[in-house]
């Protein structure tokens, strides 16, 4: 190679460094380019700007999510489950804890030789699942409870009419042996699902997470299995009723890992917008499998809703000053437990301690506005 030649593989290499995009922009872009597609299938009380953010910051938060941009393929699978979820009108990653975009490495042949890529797959958390049952205009209530020793429970199917009594007895220590879901319809007889110890395990089993854990110590297991179980057991139930939920089809298709039909442009991996979008043939999207409760949501994310959490929401809804202290928004949000869901505590980690309190405090904030 002469000097004329080194001088213009030079130039050409610092060129091509300068043209290559850096993995997070080409998120940013790919997500951006969904605009329209975004509008079409989002729910009218979901803004798409917010989605959007909320989307971008989930998945440059997530290094293994920015990692399937690396590929087509795996670009592609992030984006469809991106509209999954925005057809669903649930968002993804956040707070909320609806539904979540799950990074995993797939094995595929090319040529002779076996390569690896990282592909994505949109799982809905158990709350994803209440929040699209509630939706359907069939459905009064879904909920989930778990049953321990000592505890009065029957449950037995009859051709006439089923029979599901559970009565508490004792305190919260005992030893779990059933986990039930309960869906209650308007006009029509109630549906239920029982699952007993092993039916749990089993699920439990799935689990990555739990398996990791379990080989550790018991003072350094964080696996929610351990450290929420009661709350996985209700989780593994509201999981295993989707299959018996009669629901609208428009919801059925979502709770199923199905979509709307949409167009896929083959040569960008984008999903191309257009004004007919329920008439657009396009390959079928491969089915979600029910995932293990812990493992709908981020190897290292907080388990349950934390104080954090809360303040969070209290601080995007205006209801807490953005450039509040510490201590200061601990004490507004106990005055805001009082006011919105008339719960008094002396201390914000009461309020996560049990979870369902947090939740309906997390659903208010939500709904309501203040200004701070």
């Amino acid at each position: 190679m002469n000097v004329r030649s080194a001088v213009e593989a030079r130039d050409n290499a610092i060129q091509a460094a300068a043209d290559e995009t850096p993995l997070p922009a080409l998120v940013a872009q790919a997500v951006e380019r969904q605009a329209d597609v975004l509008q079409a299938v989002l729910p009218e009380h979901m803004d798409r700007a917010r989605f959007e953010q909320i989307t971008l910051a989930a998945i440059k938060g997530t290094p293994k999510l920015v990692r399937c941009f690396e590929t087509l393929e795996g670009r592609t699978s992030v984006l469809f489950g991106v509209i999954q979820a925005a057809s669903a009108g649930l968002e993804i990653n956040s707070i909320a804890k609806e539904a979540w975009l799950i990074p995993r490495e797939v094995s595929y042949k090319h040529g002779n030789d076996w390569r690896k890529r990282m592909e994505a797959t949109l799982q809905l958390d158990y709350r994803g699942v209440k929040k699209l049952a509630r939706r359907d205009p069939a459905v009064s209530q879904i909920f989930a409870e778990v049953v321990r020793d000592g505890d009065h429970f029957i449950h037995r199917r009859g051709l006439d009419a089923d029979v599901l009594e559970h009565e508490p007895v004792g305190d919260s220590n005992r030893e779990l042996t059933h986990a039930y879901a309960v869906v209650r319809y308007h006009d029509s007889p109630a549906t239920y699902m029982v699952l007993d110890r092993a039916a749990v395990e089993k699920r439990r089993a799935m689990s990555t997470g739990y398996r990791f854990d379990l080989a550790k110590t018991p003072e350094k297991r964080t696996n929610p299995w351990f450290t929420w179980e009661a709350e996985q057991w209700r989780k593994t139930a509201i999981h295993a009723i989707k299959g018996e939920l009669d629901l609208a089809p428009d919801i059925a298709r979502v709770l199923a890992g199905d979509d709307r039909p949409l167009r896929l442009n083959e040569g960008t991996g984008d999903i191309e917008p257009t004004a007919e979008i329920e008439d657009i043939e396009t390959p079928a999207l491969e089915a979600v499998p029910d995932p293990t409760p812990d493992d709908t949501e981020p190897d290292q994310a907080p388990q349950g809703l934390q104080v954090t959490d809360l303040i969070t929401a209290a601080v995007e809804h205006g209801h807490i000053a953005k450039n509040s202290g510490h201590g200061t928004r601990r004490k507004k949000l106990m005055a805001l437990a009082t006011d919105l869901i008339g719960v008094t505590v002396t201390d914000p980690d009461e309020l996560v301690a049990d979870q369902s309190v947090a939740e309906e405090l997390l659903a208010r904030l939500a709904e309501t506005k203040d200004a701070g």
